[in-house]
């Protein structure tokens, strides 16, 4: 049987992409990018802050592909120490620890607090965040803490020690 007129191809995208794509204009405003759908590959590429809390400093990565992980996107960041890192406390990506929190917490009452801190393989390709991680989107932008594995990260554990640690 031959219908009288084509389909255009019908593109599945599944609920937490099309969820991810729907959060709206990014945390900066319209101007920044947000989480899109780059047509020719059908992958996401996601606006993601790399934030160094001891340091006070973060990179912004505009379009991170969901088939990359932290590790790459770090050892590219990283191939020559950083001009606000004079100590070179960040002097290698594998010896780097990523944790990704739940949205911003000082919004939600007790009740409403997750109380999870989400500790991120850096070798995880960034689809494998989707599921667990679309919760923790900051008005359209994933925020990443990366701490070197000195006493820095210490401190950042103890700061949330009343939460469980979820390995992704």
């Amino acid at each position: 049987m031959t219908l009288p007129f084509p389909f255009p191809p019908i593109k599945v995208i599944d609920a937490e992409k099309l969820a991810l794509i729907e959060l709206g204009p990014g945390i900066l405003g319209s101007d920044v990018p947000r989480v899109a759908l780059d047509k020719e590959t059908n992958r996401l590429l996601l606006p993601i802050v790399l934030m160094y809390p001891p340091l006070s400093q973060f990179d912004f990565i505009q379009a991170a592909s969901e088939d990359t992980c932290l590790l790459d996107h770090l050892t590219e960041m990283f191939s020559q120490p950083a001009p606000w890192d004079p100590e070179i406390i960040y002097n290698s990506p594998l010896a780097m620890s990523a944790y990704i929190l739940p949205i911003n917490e000082a919004i939600l009452n007790d009740e409403q607090k997750e109380r999870n801190i989400y500790r991120v393989n850096l070798r995880t390709p960034l689809c494998h965040l989707l599921g667990s991680v679309i919760k923790c989107y900051e008005l359209g932008i994933l925020a990443v803490y990366i701490l070197p594995n000195t006493e820095e990260k210490k401190r950042f554990e103890h700061k949330f020690k009343d939460y469980k640690v979820l390995d992704i």
